[in-house]
């Protein structure tokens, strides 16, 4: 019995990890998640240059290689998208204000919380010491697709 189920538990382990199935389609998810919450925060005017917004992960966590390509795929008609593991990478602390380089913004995310077709993301937006907001968006996922739902509530949890 005990050789049974080892068999039953290896073979299942085998079929999650290598053709990415599940896995893979966590990451699609992930990555749609991220890609609408830095859209929620780009201008949308008709720009000769695409702005540059440098994302990173809240610290101590990490975002997927694989979900930071698909990321920077989804955007690249609007926007210019650099994942940096820090922001004293990128902003400028010997300046006035400490203004992120190239004009550019920092967006900084947590992790995604999601429960079936909602998900919520805690959200900071830099450009400077002057212009900082901190936020959580909530998304729902409709017909396949995620989009920021400006009216609902995030839990407190995230709020």
């Amino acid at each position: 019995m005990f050789l049974a189920l080892t068999i039953v538990a290896m073979a299942a382990a085998a079929g999650c990890g290598t053709d990415g199935g599940p896995d893979r389609q966590a990451k699609a998810t992930d990555a749609a998640i991220y890609a609408q919450v830095v859209a929620h925060f780009l201008d949308g005017g008709n720009l000769e240059k695409p702005p540059l917004v440098f994302v990173r992960p809240d610290p101590g966590q990490v975002i997927d290689l694989e979900v930071q390509a698909e990321v920077v795929r989804r955007l690249d008609d609007v926007a210019q998208i650099r994942f940096v593991d820090d922001a004293d990478d990128v902003v400028q602390a010997d300046e006035l204000h400490k203004p992120v380089r190239d004009q550019a913004m920092v967006v900084t995310v947590s992790d995604i919380q999601r429960t079936g077709s909602r998900a919520e993301v805690a959200v900071e937006r830099y450009v400077d010491i002057l212009h900082v907001l901190d936020r959580c968006l909530a998304l729902r996922r409709v017909e396949g697709e995620w989009t920021v739902d400006d009216d609902a509530q995030c839990t407190a949890e995230h709020a």
